[in-house]
């Protein structure tokens, strides 16, 4: 597994940490509760078993002082000259290449940003630069294997509601093969009432 991995299985868990019940989750009426009941208990037990490896993870990608900084500078110029919303906070469109650009009331304010801005990259010429080079190192630094320690749960456990990107994520601490999980799916399909039986 590699830590790219490790920081999309943090993300999916504690989206789904967040479900409610629901009793139609589950088609078998007389395992509803209980099956909730380890998928719960599942995901918690992960989330607690590689938060150290998240900790690591971020700690080694979080942006240095100096970095922080600029942002905080270059957040200030933009809300010093864009035009704002009811919160205080600059106003931001989409353009029709789908590209995020502030508002500002005329073109003399866009080009005094721009200015402003620009004096701002150049004060911090060393700090993008390095920051740069750090993006480019983080990506390989994800593509490395993460040795995490992962609780297993069975796919019987899974809630009907799970969406294609969740169930991709989850196969990390799926216990079961292929072959029976289609066993499984054949299984639940074969103990749903027919049609038939619910007209009757």
């Amino acid at each position: 597994m590699k830590k790219v991995d490790v920081l999309e299985l943090n993300k999916v868990l504690n989206e789904l940490s967040q479900m409610k019940y629901d009793p139609e989750m589950y088609p078998d009426k007389n395992a509803r509760t209980l099956l909730w009941q380890k998928f719960v208990y599942a995901i918690s037990k992960n989330m607690n078993l590689i938060k150290s490896d998240i900790d690591s993870i971020e700690k080694a990608l979080s942006p240095s002082d100096e970095l922080k900084k600029y942002i905080q500078e270059q957040n200030a110029i933009k809300i010093q000259y864009a035009e704002k919303d009811k919160n205080g906070q600059p106003i931001v469109v989409d353009t029709s290449e789908n590209i995020r650009t502030l508002v500002f009331k005329d073109q003399k304010t866009k080009l005094e940003c721009e200015y402003a801005l620009k004096k701002l990259d150049d004060q911090y010429k060393d700090v993008i630069e390095t920051n740069k080079k750090q993006i480019e190192a983080s990506k390989e630094f994800l593509e490395e294997d993460c040795d995490v320690s992962l609780y297993k749960m069975s796919f019987s456990w899974l809630p009907a509601t799970l969406i294609a990107a969740h169930m991709r994520v989850l196969m990390f601490v799926i216990a079961e093969t292929e072959t029976d999980i289609d066993d499984i799916v054949r299984d639940i399909k074969n103990s749903r009432p027919n049609s038939k039986d619910k007209k009757d």
